[in-house]
């Protein structure tokens, strides 16, 4: 890499993360970033009885069955399993490519935490797609 284009890319990682390397100066301590931890952001309004799933944008609360192929591209669906226990999983569906699964995680109602990353941004959906996130 030449020396503009290391600058470059250590401006571009200093205006999104913190890496160490990268000259960020500031107040953070070389090697300890701190991100924010990820949070569920829809209101408990929004989260689907158990059993049922919910296209966010929408506000469409219905069966599971086939739920990804009628929301649109970009939106968010929130499944929520039928076990009882007080989480939702999170689906995100990519923003160009219809039916395509962005990524997938699980969030503790309660605490509103992230709980499970089941499919990383740009990974590979789970062969089940979303709902398989509920087994």
């Amino acid at each position: 890499m030449t020396g503009t284009s290391v600058r470059a890319m250590c401006g571009i990682a200093i205006a999104v993360l913190w890496l160490p390397g990268c000259g960020g100066g500031g107040q953070q301590q070389q090697g300890t970033a701190t991100l924010a931890p990820v949070r569920l952001e829809y209101p408990r309004s929004e989260i689907p009885s158990p059993g049922l799933c919910r296209i966010a944008e929408r506000g469409l609360t219905r069966s599971c069955n086939g739920i990804e192929n009628e929301a649109q591209t970009g939106q968010t669906i929130l499944f929520r399993p039928r076990d009882g226990t007080r989480r939702v999983v999170v689906c995100y569906l990519h923003r160009s490519n219809r039916g395509q699964i962005e990524g997938i995680d699980v969030f503790d109602i309660d605490t509103r935490d992230l709980v499970e990353v089941v499919q990383r941004r740009g990974d590979p959906a789970p062969p089940g797609g979303c709902q398989e996130a509920l087994n």
